[in-house]
């Protein structure tokens, strides 16, 4: 088991709290986390609003993996559809790779906010096609280093990724599932889910009650199968109560066009 943190960049809720304040201090919780030991920590990708902003978190990781030793750097997640091309985000993370020493992890999303969808210019109807076939490119060039792939919405032909990865980053490669949808397509491809449960620093929820809500499509079809530590991650923030008010707003967002 492996233990982490993941920073969502959050300043609702709070009174008299800067952007500038808020990456200030996400930042010195990153570096005690190194200083203390923890294994990881995972980093969001948002847009635009106060309840979570960190819109490109291979920018901020890059800047974390120089301020410490040893953590494994995480994105959780790089929102595949956002990104508009899978290219940028197999460059991006073999670059972190490389820069960290070998400690990048690759934590792709589907993205479930309409409005920023919307503001991006892309339809969400296009979602699950665009994560399904950037998910398969990223596969093929983070095992291999290149890609040939023909699509509805991506077409790559005799492709080399530079920087050229030193290893199989397709092995640290992990996706969110929070719908049935996005499950679906996580385990056609056969790559580890994971799923980040909120939860207040006084509430009692045990590990086994998070496990009960993965979907047994992904349990039967996710490698390797049945082990629950790999073929699915956990992550528990423990926030504050006062940024709990995010999460309603968080999914009035989701549907507002």
């Amino acid at each position: 088991m492996r233990i982490g943190m993941e920073q969502i960049f959050q300043s609702w809720g709070y009174t008299n709290c800067s952007d500038a304040q808020v990456f200030d201090e996400e930042l010195k919780l990153a570096v005690q986390a190194d200083q203390l030991g923890l294994d990881e920590v995972w980093v969001v990708e948002h847009h635009f609003e106060d309840y979570s902003f960190c819109p490109d978190n291979f920018v901020y990781l890059s800047h974390v993996a120089a301020l410490t030793k040893q953590i494994r750097l995480a994105t959780g997640a790089v929102i595949v559809p956002w990104n508009l091309q899978p290219l940028r985000v197999a460059e991006k993370a073999a670059m972190l790779d490389q820069l960290s020493g070998g400690r990048a992890i690759l934590g792709l999303g589907r993205g479930l906010s309409r409005r920023e969808y919307t503001q991006f210019g892309i339809s969400m109807d296009e979602a699950r096609g665009r994560f399904d076939e950037g998910l398969k490119v990223l596969k093929q060039l983070l095992a291999t280093g290149t890609c040939n792939f023909e699509g509805e919405h991506y077409t790559i032909r005799d492709l080399h990724l530079r920087p050229q990865p030193e290893r199989d980053l397709s092995q640290n490669l992990w996706c969110a599932g929070g719908t049935e949808q996005t499950v679906e397509v996580i385990a056609k491809n056969d790559v580890p889910a994971f799923q980040a449960s909120l939860t207040r620093a006084h509430d009692s929820t045990s590990t086994e009650l998070i496990l009960e809500s993965i979907p047994s499509q992904l349990m039967m079809r996710s490698r390797p199968p049945c082990l629950w530590n790999q073929s699915f991650k956990a992550s528990i923030c423990l926030l504050a109560p006062s940024a709990f008010g995010a999460r309603g707003r968080f999914a009035r967002m989701r549907h507002d066009g």
